[in-house]
Parts: structure tokens; C-alpha cells; sequence
């Protein structure tokens, strides 16, 4: 509750000299328009050295809004006042509600307000009805002004002919304009040219279905800068009858710049992964392609992502192979992960492919199980490589083993990489039947270096030439023994 001043004595306290104006405006509840165009046409460049107390005819218990809108409207500070407060130059002062105020020795002062007395008393009975209409009138345009005035949206009505007929001050604060410069202007001079067509597309269509009509579009502030907003077209009738076109506007300049800005991330994540040589693919919980990169797409065999979206295995495998890739998958959705897995299948020419796919669950927000992510590799010529080694190592040995000597191969630290039948027979007839000492992988010049040390003179010319042979001291080396 404010505090109030006891009853003064302004004739037993004159006021000082105060060297700068003091004005006062006053209006009634629904004043705000032209507080608001009073303001708004003031200098803006310069202060105007006076001084402003503002007085709003509002009920006693009906909380002013004033200050906090008027200070939208000038560079002077806008306060509420206090009992007791120094009235300064470049200063707008707001009288709270229920309180009547006096002006002394430079100060403001609230008072009660006071009540009728004497003959007043017989005047205000007499007068109590149109009083009491009066009282519900004022509260009415009170809450009229809470309820559209300071909506938390914009409100715009327009007439047959596209002009703003009234606009809300959410509507004013949103676009930075004078509602006087709006007013009996088209509705279209404050919508971006590029977006116009969205604003009557959606008119024609209300008109024609009656039906409340959004969009989502940019109008331009003071200084034709862009705001995004949602609006909402009705259609009603003005009192006399006449079709007019209303508007519900917010600011959604927040929400666009936040999805302009994930569209962004996600164009730049789709160019990274379109441009990796591997298969990328996030599925549904149904094994659905929810997404798919064109190195995916290239595996599939289709001419582009989009055509795998909403499709599974089955569309493009034969049976035994889309059933084995869900079964995995099936693992996959109940948290398993799925590693480096040989994926075989065959190109539409016959050509076999095999990719190396890793398959992982993917979590929504709420750290469900949502689908999977999968990376494959395309190890086809990898595994054909192999393929062809194998052969190639498996035609060499029958080569080895067709040959009647004792072959073995070394590496250059005398370690076996490879023997042949007879090889491996000779060592299973002279003390080595398992192949531990003759075998591949045995370390043959160790083998010799250790029998020399037994004072075997053909097991020291062995370890000898097969050493110098190894470090390229020799090229070659013979040796005969007896058996």
C-alpha cells in the first residue's frame, strides 16, 4: 500500500521557485491512445526541459499500466510516484490509482482521496445512479484495456478494403510503429512484399470457406526490418453490419531464426555425409530406411536416398537375406550392438558385394529404443583379394609339394613362412612328428645355432650358411650331410 500524506496546508506552505514547467495531462481509463500519441510525437533528440505529471481516471483498486507504457514512447525516465518525491526536470511522474495528489516545496505528496461532504453528500445521492453507470463504465473500459490493449498477442481489424481500421498497442510494440501511422493504411504496405502473396492466399481461402485461416509470414518493423509472425484471419461484422477482416498476430522471429538456424546444421550434416565413401542409414523400429546417404543408395542400386525412404531390406534383397539382415536388427532394437558383420549379397548383374556393417540402437529423448544407425563398407574388392591370395598361396604350395626336395622359406630373422610335403615328412621321420621344429612359423637358424652348441660340426656350417645367406653375405649356399 502506498504511503499517503496527512492533510495539507498548500496556502500555509507556498511552494519554492521551481525554473522549469510542470505539466499536467489527465485522462480517462481508456486515455491510453492519446497518452500514447502525445508521447510518440515529441522530440526524440532532445529532452524537453519540463517537467510531466500524468493523472488516469482509473477504480481504486484497478492497478495502472501506464508507466510501464508510456516509457516506450519517450527518452524521459517514467516513474510511479511516491509520497514525497522531488519533482525533476526530463521526468514524466505516473499518480498510482486511488490516490489523489498535491504539489509542495518541490515535492509530490499522495493523498486519500477525499470524500464529498456537506451539500456535496445531497448532490451525490441525487446524482448516485449516473455515478454507479459511470463507476461500471470506467471499470469496463479498464478491463478492456487489460484484455485487448495488453493481449499477448497483436490484434489488427480491416476493412473490405485492406485498411487498418484499429490495432491493439501489442500489435503497435511489436511492428516499433505510431498507431496513428497505421491507421486507414493497407495492411499489405506492412507485410514483406515476398510474403504478400501468403496473406492474400490465406484471405481468399478464408473467404471462400469461412473457416479461420493461419499462416506464417514477415511484416516489417520501423525501418523495414523483417519480424516473423504467426496470424491467425477471422472474419466478423462491425456494429453496423459491414464484413471487416481481423488479425491475431505473435512474434514467432525467435522460433524461425532457431529453425533457419537447424535447417542450416542439418544441410551441412547432410553434405558431410553424403560426401563419406561409406553406407550411413538410420531405420525405424520397423527396419524402415528413415534415412539413408548416397553412398548407401549406391549400394542399394537406386538413383538416389529419397527412394529408399519408408522402404525396408525386403523391397530390394531376396528373402533369406532381408530375413537375415531383420533378425539382426531385431538384436540390435532390444540394446545389443552389432559389430563389423559380413553383409553378402548380389549386385542386379550377378556380381557378388559384401559390406562390413555396424549396426547400433538409436535413443529418442526419452532414452527409448527408437531404431538403429547403421555404417557399412564396401569390402567387396577386399574380400575378392583374399579370395585370390588363398588361391594364389594354395596353388603355390601344391607347387611345393609336387617338387621331391626338402623345401622351407625364411624370413630375413630365420623364422619358416612356408614348406612343402617333404619338408614336413623328412622332420616327421627324424625326431619331429608333430612339425614343431620344421613347421611353419618355427624359427629354423635358431634351431641350428642350438644343435651347433652340441659340438655337431654340421650343425655349426648350417647355423653358418644360413646366417650369411640371410644378412646378404652370401647369395647362396650348399651343404651336404649324411642322413
Amino acid at each position: 500500500m502506498k504511503k499517503v500524506s496527512p492533510k495539507l496546508d498548500l496556502l500555509d506552505n507556498p511552494a519554492p521557485n521551481i525554473n522549469f514547467p510542470i505539466v499536467g495531462i489527465g485522462a480517462s481509463a481508456g486515455g491510453l491512445a492519446a497518452f500514447e500519441a502525445f508521447f510518440s510525437g515529441m522530440p526524440t533528440d532532445a529532452n524537453p526541459g519540463m517537467a510531466f505529471v500524468l493523472i488516469q481516471h482509473l477504480p481504486p483498486n484497478h492497478k495502472s499500466h501506464l508507466t510501464k507504457l508510456v516509457q516506450r514512447y519517450t527518452r524521459m525516465q517514467v516513474i510511479e510516484v511516491e509520497d514525497g518525491m522531488a519533482v525533476q526536470p526530463n521526468c514524466t511522474y505516473v499518480l498510482p490509482s486511488g490516490h489523489d495528489i498535491a504539489f509542495l516545496n518541490g515535492t509530490l505528496h499522495l493523498m486519500p482521496q477525499l470524500k464529498p461532504r456537506g451539500h456535496q453528500i445531497e448532490l451525490e445521492m441525487q446524482n448516485e445512479e449516473p455515478r454507479r453507470i459511470q463507476a461500471e463504465l470506467e471499470a469496463s473500459q479498464a478491463r478492456f484495456f487489460d484484455l485487448y490493449e495488453l493481449a499477448p498477442v497483436g490484434y489488427v481489424t480491416v476493412n473490405e478494403a485492406d485498411l487498418i481500421q484499429q490495432i491493439n498497442l501489442s500489435a503497435v510494440i511489436l511492428l516499433g510503429v505510431i498507431r496513428d501511422n497505421m491507421i486507414h493504411k493497407p495492411i499489405t504496405g506492412f507485410i514483406l512484399r515476398e510474403d504478400q502473396d501468403i496473406f492474400h492466399l490465406a484471405h481468399r481461402k478464408l473467404l471462400e470457406t469461412h473457416e479461420m485461416q493461419t499462416c506464417e509470414l514477415r511484416m516489417a518493423r520501423e525501418g523495414n526490418t523483417p519480424v516473423w509472425v504467426h496470424m491467425t484471419l477471422t472474419t466478423a461484422q462491425d456494429a453496423a453490419g459491414i464484413p471487416e477482416l481481423r488479425l491475431a498476430i505473435s512474434d514467432i522471429t525467435e522460433r524461425k531464426q532457431a529453425e533457419q538456424a537447424l535447417d542450416e546444421e542439418r544441410k551441412l550434416l547432410r553434405t558431410l555425409v553424403d560426401l563419406l565413401p561409406s553406407s550411413v542409414f538410420v531405420k525405424d523400429r520397423e527396419s524402415r530406411f528413415l534415412l539413408a546417404n548416397a553412398a548407401c543408395a549406391r549400394a542399394m542400386e537406386v538413383d538416389s536416398p529419397e527412394l529408399l525412404i519408408g522402404k525396408t531390406d525386403a523391397d530390394f534383397f531376396p528373402p533369406e537375406i532381408a530375413n537375415k539382415n531383420r533378425n539382426d536388427e531385431l538384436e540390435v532394437l532390444i540394446g545389443n550392438h552389432a559389430l563389423d558383420n559380413e553383409q553378402k549379397s548380389y549386385l542386379k548383374n550377378g556380381d557378388p558385394q559384401v559390406l562390413l556393417v555396424s549396426k547400433v540402437p538409436l535413443q529418442d529423448r526419452t532414452t527409448e529404443i527408437a531404431g538403429l544407425v547403421g555404417v557399412g563398407f564396401d569390402i567387396t574388392k577386399r574380400v575378392q583379394f583374399e579370395n585370390e591370395l588363398q588361391l594364389k598361396d594354395a596353388f603355390q604350395l601344391d607347387i611345393l609339394n609336387s617338387l621331391p626336395a626338402h623345401i622351407a622359406v625364411l624370413d630375413k630373422m630365420g623364422t619358416i613362412l612356408a614348406v612343402n610335403e617333404p619338408w614336413l615328412r623328412y622332420g616327421r621321420e627324424n625326431g619331429s612328428p608333430d612339425g614343431e621344429n620344421t613347421g611353419v612359423g618355427s624359427n629354423y637358424l635358431n634351431i641350428c645355432r642350438a644343435a651347433s652348441l652340441d659340438a655337431d660340426a654340421y650343425a655349426k656350417s648350417a647355423s653358418a650358411g644360413v646366417e650369411a645367406v640371410l644378412l646378404g653375405m652370401e647369395t647362396r649356399f650348399n651343404m651336404e650331410y649324411p642322413c
